[in-house]
């Protein structure tokens, strides 16, 4: 049996996807204060509750938006040809979210052990998968002609 790097390719995308799913619950249900699973929760002190709850929909928002993201990455994992230019678009979608990180402009903090494994993913996995899958695509293609 040949080597199948489509089903490597698939395997990444379903773990990051699951990761992504991960950090989406995390703060899709627990707002600005999260659900605590990837840091304690309760490190947030409100001082003005109004402005608080509307931030924190908004924040629970973003959470669902990119559960829903790992969704569909795993979803694209089982059909990449078919999803292939979503794909693509998600993983650009993603790393521009990581360069907004350095709009904080606190290298403590973005290269700190809390946030770069997340912004290694942002940074460097994700254009890494945004290459790859053409490459993966017409393989796969070569690889049904030849069968």
């Amino acid at each position: 049996m040949r080597f199948r790097e489509i089903i490597v390719y698939q395997v990444v995308l379903v773990v990051v996807g699951a990761f992504i799913v991960f950090v989406g619950l995390n703060v899709g249900l627990g707002g600005i204060q999260t659900m605590g699973w990837q840091v304690p929760s309760g490190f947030v002190g409100v001082t003005n509750a109004a402005n608080f709850l509307v931030q924190d929909s908004h924040v629970r928002f973003l959470g669902g938006l990119f559960g829903a993201v790992g969704v569909f990455m795993i979803i694209g994992a089982t059909q990449i040809k078919r999803y292939h230019a979503e794909l693509r678009l998600v993983f650009v979608l993603i790393f521009v979210g990581g360069l907004a990180r350095f709009s904080a402009f606190d290298s403590a903090v973005l290269f700190g052990a809390n946030i770069i494994t997340s912004l290694a993913t942002e940074l460097l996995v994700m254009p890494i998968l945004f290459f790859w899958l053409p490459r993966v695509v017409q393989q796969e293609q070569a690889r049904r002609k030849t069968d």
